[in-house]
């Protein structure tokens, strides 16, 4: 799902650094591959850090880590072990960063150096889709539950059963 995510919005992201429908060949300098790592590799820390940020704002303890997905491919994370969320701040937690890193990778869509752009919010949103379906899980248990964020994922912890 992330794969079809990521296509869909490159395609998209092309749709909006390039309002006009006329036909164009699109060129790149073994520089402009470095800069769209580097924006990339700049969103994903942001997007981290956005979680972070949100974490602690609720007075929980981030904890940032990386793996590797297969072994090869690697990744940052960001969790709050024993820090236990409503349903609502869990919400925030995990989809902050899909607006805010989003709106600055729209903004250098609109810039003139918007094809740089296209693949690192592509792949961006295509990451954010972890954090959708988390929250729809989140969002889906009973009321009262809290939700725990940790590195495998999330941990529900039920309402107290009230007699």
């Amino acid at each position: 799902m992330s794969t079809v995510v990521a296509l869909a919005a490159a395609y998209a992201a092309l749709m909006v650094a390039f309002p006009r429908r006329s036909a164009q060949v699109l060129t790149f300098a073994p520089l402009d591959l470095l800069v769209m790592v580097v924006i990339l590799g700049v969103a994903l820390v942001a997007h981290e850090g956005i979680h972070g940020l949100v974490i602690s704002t609720y007075g929980g303890k981030p904890r940032f880590a990386w793996a590797f997905v297969a072994r090869v491919l690697p990744y940052l994370y960001c969790t709050a072990p024993g820090q236990r969320f409503s349903k609502q701040r869990y919400a925030i937690v995990a989809l902050s960063p899909t607006l805010f890193v989003s709106l600055a990778l729209i903004v250098g869509l609109r810039s003139s150096a918007g094809v740089l752009f296209v693949i690192p919010f592509g792949i961006h949103l295509g990451v954010c889709v972890n954090d959708w379906v988390v929250t729809y899980r989140a969002l889906r248990e009973p009321p009262g539950s809290l939700i725990e964020d940790v590195a495998d994922g999330i941990l529900i912890h039920p309402p107290p059963i009230m007699a």
